[in-house]
């Protein structure tokens, strides 16, 4: 999505006669790419949300083709951005979508850097001493893996900025989110 040119597409657009089949095709294109997103980081599902809700509209005529033409590259341009954030973070795509679990609104910069630097640490944490062959299968290494994302959120998150309720919480996201994703420290969704 970086590359895309936007303006020679609308440009593209304006001139072909099938604008029908370009929309269509970036329309497509925009749901594959959220989808291979949004499976790397469940923050994202709102994309193909809005998506779909300008495809209903689109299909049932509250929007012209133009317009809906329109709001794809705005679409497109956001998708762009986000598939950025990471880098802009100084976060991998996995310790970002770690972070995009943990971090909550209303954070001083030292209380970001801070979830940051738990999301680094316990994504390798994980991976070098919690994915055991198998991790999944046996009750005791799941423990172990949930233990181990407890002990450093209510260790390593800002106090008071989150209570022990919001460490519960965000607790039994990440550990959702890992058992999801990760078969092991090499196979897992990010390993492509």
């Amino acid at each position: 999505l970086s590359h895309i040119d936007f303006e020679a597409l609308r440009k593209f657009f304006d001139d072909t006669e099938n604008k029908n089949i370009a929309a269509e095709s970036l329309s497509a294109g925009l749901e594959e790419k959220i989808k291979e997103m949004a499976r790397k980081n469940k923050i994202r599902k709102h994309f193909l949300d809005r998506l779909n809700s300008l495809i209903h509209e689109y299909n049932s005529g509250s929007r012209d083709l133009d317009a809906f033409f329109e709001e794809l590259l705005v679409l497109a341009k956001e998708l762009s951005e986000e598939d950025a954030r990471a880098i802009k973070e100084n976060l991998t795509e996995e310790e970002l979508a770690i972070f995009d679990l943990l971090v909550k609104e209303k954070l001083n910069p030292s209380e970001v850097d801070r979830v940051k630097k738990v999301a680094h640490e316990l994504l390798a944490k994980l991976k070098t001493e919690k994915f055991v062959l198998d991790w999944k299968r046996k009750e005791e290494t799941r423990a172990d893996v949930k233990i181990t994302i407890r002990d450093m959120l209510y260790d390593n998150l800002p106090e008071p900025a989150y209570s022990e309720k919001e460490c519960g919480d965000r607790t039994q996201k990440v550990y959702f989110h890992i058992y999801d994703n990760y078969v092991d420290a090499k196979v897992n969704v990010y390993a492509q």
